[in-house]
């Protein structure tokens, strides 16, 4: 706003607030300069339903479209210009307002304005999913046409302002991609200098003049600071690889501006609640409730925010199956028939269907889903009666996140419940609401790094002199000495593999017990073939990585070199190789490289999504052989899994996945340990990790390939190997055991 206000003294400059305002004693929180417009000074039809059915993403950028028709026709402004808030102007924008003057109806401002291909950090393909302009960015004239667009815009965004990206939605910014079909005094502005961002900074190299800043010697117009953070200055973007080093332009202006974002009371507000993200009772508005508002309800009578939390536990509309303590509500129900429970087909005329769905929203719902535990507490209420007093044990973690550390917490807490008599509950620390646990042994599933916040979050919630333990996964060799201190607050700490139990005694004075992960067989789920869109006949290979788990670490593009060498394309044999990877978004740099390696080799299909559970197992199923040529694992989930569904594995001789896989049970790669380099890792500065021999596992994967029933003892070996080590009776004796030695009397 100050920017705005410096560079276009002769503008008047407008707030919209997709909020309420702040208390009338709060009001200096105010620019003085700018005038504050909130919702309900727009024409929008029923404001509640609005602000219901979107997240905060969502209503904001939905938001626009109205307040310009505001601007336009109820305050008689013959010029509009819009920014998002993170952007700084820099210098008069003389290229939008000279456009509106010689008549353009609207100004847009593309992404990239050159072809961002194989070797760009942002490739040109990820506009085909956000939208060829970007509307952090919007200027409109008074005039039909623009006026036109606008109402076609609001009633778009009324009800489809959805960030759904895989269905074709990215809130309000795809719609425009039509507007320069049917506008035609639309200006689709090419001015490098203007919205220069994490997405086109390589494309427009930026430099300090005796001026200021600027673009290829000409005046910044103004940065927008996408997914910059304020704390953090040596990454451009969240959303993004970049990170300028000290000194250089770019970090510059970052430091600049985050200077001014900490000024401004960055610090103080971040953390302000939302109107909109309650219902009046104070439980927060899961994702899933509002896209079963979306989904459900094209009208409500009423105020939503004070009347659709009842309605989620009322018994579902349709003729089920009701005997209590098992009722079937309406979320419950949305649940399964929208997104899957668990992956099974319920009769819901059937008691022990019923049952089970009962079950499965009461253990699982709110961990899949982000339900906060006033969402589950009225079902798992009812059921109390089964369960009465207090619980042993307390499992604190990161129970409805999509990776490695998530998956072990649900693996413990699953394990614990089939111990015979042991009373046990989840706390998920990413939950909202209400974190109380009465458990007298708490078992902290987090990494050192987080343990010191866990553990002071949680303290006033559970009860005093309880035994506490820590599971923690790290993954090289050596326990960073900045996390030593972390385990000071635990009373011991349980190690998932040898690799990790052998790292913190090397740092550690107190107990360290080695206690796996419990695996019990898995069923495979077929399908997955046609589902995935996957050849019929060729033969599978298969590798995966989450992004946020450090592509450096899961090493898949030693995979794809590993498939090129041993399956070259004038051979054609009919081989193929699957990635499925998840979190790419906040790595586009990384994904560019993926698909640099790949090149234009068809047979090498990649699946960049977060699949639930038993997707994974369907796309497992559906593959022939496992390659992890990881550089380091902590454990090694993927190994475990494609053993349990008999696929044969080939996986770097190296790490965790060495207590799961050998000559007997697989098919080790051979390596050489080299330094980790700089910034491929977090703390890892003089480690090191094995550098995979791509050329011996190429020859795995063609002897694999060229003979599968070769495999068939191996297989059977590491079946064998995994029922033995890691089965669940045994794994549930080793807990008991220690859980008794922790004084629990069970």
């Amino acid at each position: 706003m100050e920017s705005a206000a410096r560079h276009h003294p002769e503008a008047e400059i407008f707030l919209c607030l997709a909020d309420v305002r702040f208390a009338e004693d709060q009001q200096s929180k105010y620019p003085a300069h700018v005038e504050l417009v909130t919702l309900d000074q727009l024409s929008i039809d029923d404001l509640a339903d609005f602000t219901f059915r979107y997240d905060i993403l969502e209503l904001n950028t939905a938001a626009k479209p109205f307040m310009f028709l505001y601007l336009l026709e109820q305050r008689g402004f013959d010029q509009v210009l819009y920014f998002d808030p993170d952007i700084e102007i820099f210098s008069p924008l003389t290229s939008v307002t000279d456009a509106l003057d010689a008549g353009a109806s609207l100004v847009l401002t593309p992404h990239i304005c050159e072809p961002g291909e194989i070797g760009e950090a942002i490739r040109d393909v990820i506009f085909l999913l956000a939208g060829t302009y970007n509307l952090g960015f919007f200027a409109v004239r008074q005039c039909e046409e623009a006026v036109g667009v606008l109402h076609w815009w609001s009633r778009r965004l009324r009800y489809d302002c959805v960030n759904d990206p895989s269905a074709g939605y990215f809130v309000d910014q795809k719609f425009m991609d039509l507007v320069p079909g049917f506008a035609t005094n639309c200006f689709i502005n090419r001015d490098n200098t203007l919205n220069v961002a994490y997405w086109n900074i390589t494309q427009r190299p930026i430099e300090r003049g005796p001026s200021g800043w600027q673009i290829n010697s000409r005046p910044l117009a103004f940065f927008h600071f996408s997914g910059v953070d304020p704390l953090d200055t040596g990454r451009l973007s969240r959303h993004g690889p970049m990170r300028p080093e000290a000194g250089t332009p770019v970090r510059t202006l970052l430091e600049d501006y985050a200077a001014q974002i900490l000024a401004n009371g960055y610090l103080q507000e971040r953390h302000a609640p939302y109107a909109f993200g309650r219902f009046a009772s104070g439980v927060p508005i899961p994702r899933c409730v509002r896209h079963m508002y979306r989904l459900r309800h094209r009208l409500w009578f009423g105020n939503p925010f004070e009347t659709y939390e009842e309605v989620l536990h009322l018994p579902d509309g349709e003729a089920t199956f009701t005997a209590r303590p098992f009722v079937v509500t309406n979320l419950m129900r949305y649940l399964y028939d929208e997104l899957g429970a668990g992956g099974r087909k319920l009769d819901l005329w059937n008691a022990g269907d019923v049952r089970d769905l009962v079950s499965w929203y009461v253990e699982h719902a709110g961990v899949a889903f982000g339900l906060d535990w006033r969402l589950v507490a009225p079902v798992e209420q009812r059921l109390r009666t089964r369960l009465p007093g207090a619980v042993d044990v307390s499992v604190i973690g990161h129970f409805s996140a999509s990776t490695g550390v998530g998956q072990a917490a649900r693996k413990t807490l699953s394990s614990f419940k089939e111990i015979e008599n042991l009373r046990c509950e989840l706390i998920d620390i990413d939950a909202a609401g209400d974190k109380t646990g009465s458990g007298l042994v708490q078992v902290f599933h987090v990494n050192a790094d987080e343990l010191p916040i866990a553990l002071k979050a949680m303290r006033p919630h559970l009860p005093r002199g309880a035994y506490r333990i820590a599971v923690p996964f790290w993954e090289l060799e050596r326990l960073p000495e900045v996390w030593a201190r972390a385990f000071d607050g635990v009373d011991e700490v349980w190690a998932s593999s040898r690799f990790i139990q052998n790292m913190l005694e090397k740092t550690l004075t107190k107990p360290v017990i080695y206690m796996p992960l419990a695996f019990a067989p898995i069923a495979p789920v077929a399908g997955g073939r046609q589902a995935f869109k996957l050849p019929a006949d060729d033969f599978l290979f298969f590798a995966a990585f989450d992004f946020m788990s450090y592509m450096e670490r899961k090493n898949p593009l030693a995979a794809i070199a590993a498939f090129k060498h041993a399956f070259p394309r004038l051979n054609g044999e009919a081989a193929g190789l699957i990635i499925k990877t998840q979190n790419s978004a906040g790595n586009p740099e990384g994904l560019a490289q993926l698909h640099a390696a790949i090149g234009d080799d068809d047979r090498i299909k990649v699946i960049d999504k977060t699949l639930r559970a038993e997707e994974v197992i369907s796309l497992l199923t559906a593959c022939d052989c496992v390659v992890s040529l990881h550089r380091s694992e902590g454990f090694g989930l993927l190994v475990a899994e494609a053993m349990l569904l008999e696929k044969p594995v080939i996986a770097t001789d190296y790490g965790a996945t060495t207590e799961l896989l050998s000559q007997p049970t697989g098919f080790p790669v051979d390596y050489h340990l080299v330094p980790i380099a700089e910034n491929a890792y977090p703390h890892a500065a003089g480690q090191v990790w094995a550098e995979p021999d791509t050329g011996h596992a190429a020859l795995l994967m063609r002897q694999v390939q060229s003979a599968p029933a070769a495999c068939a003892g191996k297989i059977r070996a590491a079946r064998q190997h995994l029922r033995d080590a890691f089965g669940t009776e045994k794994i549930q004796a080793m807990q008991a055991a220690r859980l008794r030695a922790a004084g629990l009397g069970f």
